[in-house]
């Protein structure tokens, strides 16, 4: 006669005591100069057992709860808190151990800072952390070589790069417990190679500026020669533009309205002797071309 045997696993301790203990309360980081408290939960009413790392003081426990303090002012490490659950028949289940900090953050080996692009000067960049824990609820940024704009005090800030060929970050990271002793550094180059050019005002009235910035400038007090022509066809002046930085305006009919050339960073275009309506700007600079739309009041 063949023997019957059941197919199905053997329940854990766990399943047969329908226990589920979880470690709730407290917070992620515990400090030497205050007290927290943890509890028990899940656990049917049955009684806990503690254990706690040696980097934690116990103050006071019972079969519900625990209350802990880090053994130390000078500590800055990962900690935990265990709890074992227990029933009259001697089945017993430990609670997920709950991984907390201890004392103030410390800098994880990990993290780094990083740009969100190539920095470039005058323009905005956001600074990112990565790899940081949850612990760690306070982020304090210092930059030399950029302004903040915003984002102070979180993982990601957002900043405007000065006229500079590097930027340095000092990032100190805190928690409830206080800062970090010493600062997370990175150094970045401002290399950005694309250029970019300001329009302005626009609508226009009587003149319109055209900017390159991220351009070295020798002479920025030089005024570009211009070529300007009224709709009428009549020239007001003359000049050949260069390879280096030229602008031309064409008129919604696609007619050659003005052209300028600068040895510098701007051209300061007159458009005073220009009707009214829609305008389209070719901005030439090194061998690129440049498109934009803009409107002569």
């Amino acid at each position: 006669m063949n023997e019957l045997r059941s197919t199905n696993p053997r329940p854990t301790c766990a399943q047969f005591c329908g226990l589920h203990p979880t470690i709730t309360g407290g917070s992620a980081s515990v400090c030497n100069g205050a007290n927290t408290t943890f509890s028990i939960s899940n656990n049917s009413g049955l009684p806990a057992t503690w254990a706690v790392s040696p980097n934690l003081t116990v103050v006071s426990q019972n079969t519900t709860s625990i209350t802990v303090r880090a053994s130390s002012s000078t500590i800055s490490a990962s900690g935990w808190i265990d709890a074992i659950v227990r029933n009259n028949t001697g089945c017993e289940v430990n609670a997920t151990r709950r991984n907390i900090w201890v004392g103030r953050p410390g800098i994880p080996s990990n993290i780094a800072i990083e740009a969100d692009r190539d920095l470039c000067a005058n323009q905005v960049a956001e600074f990112y952390v990565v790899n940081s824990n949850s612990s760690i609820t306070n982020y304090v940024w210092g930059f030399y070589g950029a302004s903040i704009l915003s984002g102070q005090g979180s993982s990601r800030v957002a900043t405007r790069i000065n006229n500079t060929s590097s930027v340095s970050v000092d990032l100190e990271l805190g928690n409830a417990c206080g800062n970090t002793t010493s600062a997370v550094t990175a150094d970045f180059d401002v290399n950005c190679n694309n250029l970019t050019i300001l329009i302005y005002p626009n609508p226009a009235d009587e003149q319109l500026t055209i900017e390159l910035v991220n351009v070295p400038v020798e002479n920025t007090d030089s005024i570009p020669e211009l070529k300007i022509t009224n709709q009428d066809g009549i020239l007001i002046n003359a000049s050949q533009p260069t390879e280096e930085f030229s602008i031309i305006l064409y008129n919604a009919d696609q007619q050659e309205v003005a052209t300028a050339v600068s040895e510098n960073s701007s051209i300061h275009l007159d458009t005073s002797p220009l009707s009214a309506g829609t305008y389209f700007l070719h901005i030439y600079y090194q061998g690129d071309v440049s498109r934009q739309q803009v409107l002569i009041e």
